[in-house]
This record gives structure tokens, sequence and C-alpha cells, in this order.
């Protein structure tokens, strides 16, 4: 199986990351992913200058992505001879380029599993270059891209604060189709994602 992952969002916690910087700065609260409202900060959480400042930090931050707290912890350990994804859209920071960031970071969380890192903001397009069986992603955007991209890519999406609206505007995504499962399927996180994987792959629906 080859089995792709987000990172920010569903397996790092960039909300705390980012949100720490914006602290610092300016007195702003401090936030968990699963906080996050909107992934444009300025529409609820700081002022547009001060959204553009705190990614300017970001970027002079050594090793910022290497030093993000982990949303997921468990081994990705499913069956034998499978290939683990990450498709991040990371900007460069200070240190490290942001692949060798995102690697170490995953190598340090799941060792000899760790995905192997691609760095883009075509996911669809890697999806298909990756010959992805399954992929997870907590924007919107991004699962629509590998949906158009890539029709043999079953996509999911975690459901948090700052994408829980979609499925209500975008219902045709989220309906269950002739193949028994929708375009997008909604779960809870990566272990869920984990889990309808295993039974899946058991020859469980």
């Amino acid at each position: 199986m080859r089995i792709g992952f987000d990172v920010d969002g569903v397996l790092a916690d960039f909300g705390l990351g980012f949100s720490t910087i914006g602290n610092r700065m300016y007195g702003l609260p401090i936030i968990h992913n699963s906080e996050i409202q909107h992934w444009n900060w300025s529409k609820w959480h700081c002022t547009k200058e001060q959204e553009c400042a705190i990614w300017k930090e970001v970027k002079q931050t050594e090793n910022f992505w290497l030093n993000l707290h982990p949303i997921f912890l468990r081994p990705l350990s499913l069956f034998d001879n499978n290939y683990y994804y990450a498709i991040t859209n990371r900007v460069d920071t200070e240190g490290f380029t942001a692949i060798l960031q995102t690697s170490l970071w995953l190598r340090n969380r799941f060792g000899s599993n760790a995905p192997q890192v691609l760095v883009t903001p075509k996911k669809g397009m890697a999806a298909i270059a990756l010959k992805l069986d399954y992929y997870i992603d907590d924007k919107f955007t991004y699962c629509i891209d590998v949906v158009k991209c890539s029709p043999t890519t079953r996509v999911f999406m975690p459901r948090l604060q700052h994408n829980d609206w979609i499925p209500e505007k975008f219902p045709s995504y989220f309906e269950l189709e002739q193949k028994s499962y929708p375009k997008i399927q909604l779960v809870e996180g990566v272990e869920e994602y984990l889990n309808i994987i295993r039974r899946k792959e058991n020859g469980v629906s």
C-alpha cells in the first residue's frame, strides 16, 4: 500500500508553533491546532499586519518545523511492505531546509516507518506520481486537488474547527457513492484513518 499524509494539522501541531510566536510578539492567545478557526489567521486571531509579521518571524526562526509538537504519536505500522509519504507545502526557514526539517522530525517520531517527504503545493500531482492508495489532509482545497487529479486515491479529511462548515456547503464531496465511500471521507484523526485502512486491507467494509 502507498499511504499518504499531510503534516501540519494532521501529524504536527502547527497552530501551537505559530501562535506561540504570535504570543511572544503581540500577546495573542496560544492555541493548539484543534482550536484553529480558519487557516487565514487574520480572519479570527490577529490583524493582517500581525499575521504577515508572524510569518516573517517563522521564516527567521531556526528549524521552526523541526521543533513542532506532534499530534499523532503512535507508530505507523500496518502490514509489511507499505510505503509511507508525507506531502507538505512548507516554506524554508533559518537552519535546515523545510524538507530536511520535516524528514528529521518524522524520523525522530516514527523511526524506520517514517514517511518519505515531498514539499509541494501540487498535492494532486504528487498523489498521481506516488500512486497513493490513501491520503489524509485537513485542508479542503488540497483534498479536492487529490480527488480531481488522482481518482484512484481514497481521500480523507479530519474533522476540525476550521473545516467543520465544509461538508454542509459542499455535500456532494462527502455523500456515499456507488463504491460505498464518498469522494472525501471524514475521520476524527489519523488513528481512525489508519483503522479504516486496516479494515479495508483485511477485507472488512
